[in-house]
């Protein structure tokens, strides 16, 4: 959680205190930094090409910021793509840069399956992100991916249902606000 520069004056310090240890310049350290990032990148894009994935991908909205998370499952691994930040949180400022990081890593013909919330911006028939995905799968001429709702947005909106009936209030989504939550 080091700056560069911060890295750079521990690693002196380290070395002006006996310490055997190199002592790169803030340059150096970003020009490791920048290298050990491509390293990772190209191992990850060596086991895409040889495994099959399910993209996961959910969004979260930050201080008016929707940022989405995205990485690519199986049996064997959990593969953390990335983070993006979208302009906003509609179908078409999510699905750009999910089809950007897709076409970065070469991942189209290695994914199967698509999980993701049930969200309208998500499930939309004609424009939500899963059919822009599905589309742009046959527009490239690989077989559609299979969606399937997330499991636990699927089951958390089957309790909410269900305390809503039993304990009715004002509560907006996400937050569900009955008392014996805080409790």
């Amino acid at each position: 959680s080091l700056s560069t520069r911060k890295t750079s004056r521990v690693l002196q310090s380290l070395a002006e205190d006996g310490v055997c240890v190199p002592t790169p310049s803030q340059s150096g350290v970003w020009r490791r930094t920048i290298r050990d990032a491509e390293q990772v990148k190209n191992r990850l894009m060596e086991l895409i090409s040889e495994e099959k994935f399910s993209l996961h991908f959910d969004g979260k909205k930050i201080d008016k910021t929707e940022y989405q998370v995205v990485c690519l499952k199986n049996d064997k691994r959990t593969l953390q793509l990335g983070i993006l930040v979208c302009d906003s949180g509609s179908s078409a400022s999510i699905y750009k840069p999910l089809q950007d990081l897709l076409d970065d890593y070469n991942a189209w013909n290695s994914i199967q399956m698509i999980i993701s919330d049930t969200t309208a911006v998500n499930t939309g028939r004609k424009n939500g992100v899963v059919a822009k995905l599905q589309k742009t799968f046959r527009d490239k001429g690989f077989d559609e991916p299979q969606y399937i709702g997330c499991q636990h947005h699927i089951l958390d909106l089957v309790l909410r249902h269900v305390l809503d009936f039993f304990f009715p209030i004002q509560s907006q989504s996400p937050n569900i606000n009955y008392k014996f939550i805080d409790e």
